[in-house]
C-alpha cells in the first residue's frame, strides 16, 4: 500500500499549476461556454493548447485522487482521508467530483481536430444554437452556389467568382472581357467596386443572403 501511495504522490507532481491555468482559460470574465464554443474556435495555437492542458490536467488529477481513495479509509487525519476521497464515493469524501464534467468536454469536441489544428468546434448535439448557426450557413452557402452558377450561365463564363471586399462579402466579380461581350447587365446588378480587369456587383439576392449569412456567425 505504501508503494502504491508513493507511486501517487509522484503522479501529483507531474500535474501542472491548474490554479494558474484556470484563471488564465478564464481571463477576462468569460463564461465557460464562451471560452469552449467561441474563443477556442477562432483563438491562437497557444490559446487551444492551454485549453486541452487545463482539462487534461484535471483528468489526471481525477486520477490521482481516486488511485489515493483505495486506502484513504487507512489514514488517521480525517482532513486528509476526505481530500483523498471523491465527494459521493463515502460519508467522508469531499473531493469534488468533476469527472461527469470532464466527460462533457472530453465528448463534446474532436480531440484530435483540437490537437491537430487547434480548433475547438463542438460535435453536432452538444450546442443547439451552434447547430442552428451551422445549419443556417450550409442553407446560405448553398444559395449562394445557385446564384453564382445562375450568373455563370447567363454569362457563359465559369470564371466569374464571388468574392469578399471589405465588409461586403459575396460581391459578384466579373470581368470586364466578359461584360464587353454583353450589351447590358441585368437590371438588378448594383455596381459595388471595381479594378482594371474587373468590375464587382450586389443584388437583392446577394445582398439578402450576405446579411443572412453575417447574422448566422455572429
Amino acid at each position: 500500500v505504501h508503494g502504491e501511495a508513493r507511486a501517487a504522490l509522484e503522479r501529483l507532481r507531474g500535474l501542472p499549476d491548474l490554479e494558474r491555468l484556470v484563471s488564465r482559460v478564464f481571463a477576462g470574465g468569460r463564461n465557460v461556454e464562451q471560452v469552449a464554443w467561441i474563443d477556442m474556435a477562432v483563438a491562437s495555437q497557444r490559446q487551444v493548447t492551454l485549453f486541452l492542458t487545463t482539462v487534461g490536467g484535471f483528468r489526471k488529477l481525477i486520477g490521482v485522487v481516486e488511485a489515493l481513495g483505495s486506502f484513504a479509509p487507512e489514514l488517521r487525519s480525517q482532513q486528509l482521508r476526505a481530500l483523498c476521497t471523491v465527494a459521493g464515493r463515502s460519508e467522508w469524501g469531499r473531493f469534488p467530483d468533476v469527472a461527469g464534467l470532464l466527460d462533457y468536454f472530453e465528448a463534446s469536441f474532436d480531440q484530435e481536430e483540437a490537437r491537430t489544428n487547434h480548433r475547438v468546434i463542438p460535435n453536432q448535439g452538444v450546442d443547439p444554437e451552434y447547430d442552428a448557426a451551422t445549419a443556417e450557413v450550409e442553407t446560405v452557402d448553398r444559395s449562394l452556389a445557385g446564384v453564382l452558377q445562375q450568373y455563370r450561365t447567363h454569362f457563359s463564363d465559369d470564371k466569374i467568382i464571388l468574392r469578399a471586399v471589405g465588409r461586403e462579402t459575396n460581391q459578384l466579380e466579373i470581368s470586364k472581357a466578359t461584360l464587353a461581350r454583353q450589351k447590358t447587365v441585368p437590371v438588378e446588378f448594383r455596381k459595388l467596386s471595381e479594378t482594371k480587369g474587373v468590375e464587382r456587383f450586389w443584388t437583392p439576392e446577394l445582398e439578402r443572403l450576405a446579411a443572412r449569412q453575417k447574422e448566422a456567425v455572429r
